[in-house]
């Protein structure tokens, strides 16, 4: 009996061992990117995809696609991280973000934060944007799609 016992021990180390160090290493893909992201702080919503440059964004303002707002390109990928560059254009006529943004997972849920400001001269005022998105659910929303 206790022979059976030990063999048993046993096998639970050799099978749960792999398993644990496979929940440890998640990998992260850019192809995570696709998807409706939601911010709550500032309150914004951009339903991400591919397009021509890398990734990009639509804003989607009360569950209505606008335009396409967000454009980011790969930087570096890591197992455990994405980093992209690009820009973020929340309001015609005004200033785009200049943005890093970092994809990760951690305990099984994916997040995007982004932070950056506008461009700036010597002597002008930069408009500073950090924002922590969840990825909630699909795109419904087409990049440069028209919207009248």
């Amino acid at each position: 009996m206790m022979h059976l016992a030990a063999v048993g021990v046993i096998s639970l180390c050799c099978f749960v061992g792999p398993a644990r160090a496979q929940v440890s290493q998640v990998q992260v893909s850019p192809d995570q990117l696709a998807g409706r992201w939601v911010s709550a702080t500032p309150a914004l919503v951009l339903d991400i995809s591919r397009c021509a440059t890398g990734w990009c964004g639509v804003q989607v303002n009360d569950g209505t696609c606008a335009q396409t707002a967000l454009r980011l390109e790969v930087t570096n990928q890591t197992a455990k991280a994405t980093v992209l560059k690009g820009t973020l254009l929340l309001a015609t006529g005004s200033k785009p973000y200049q943005l890093t943004a970092t994809l990760v997972q951690s305990e099984g849920a994916l997040s995007l934060s982004m932070a950056g400001n506008t461009e700036g001269r010597m002597m002008m005022r930069t408009f500073e944007f950090r924002a922590v998105f969840a990825r909630t659910r699909d795109a419904s929303c087409a990049v440069d799609q028209k919207t009248s």
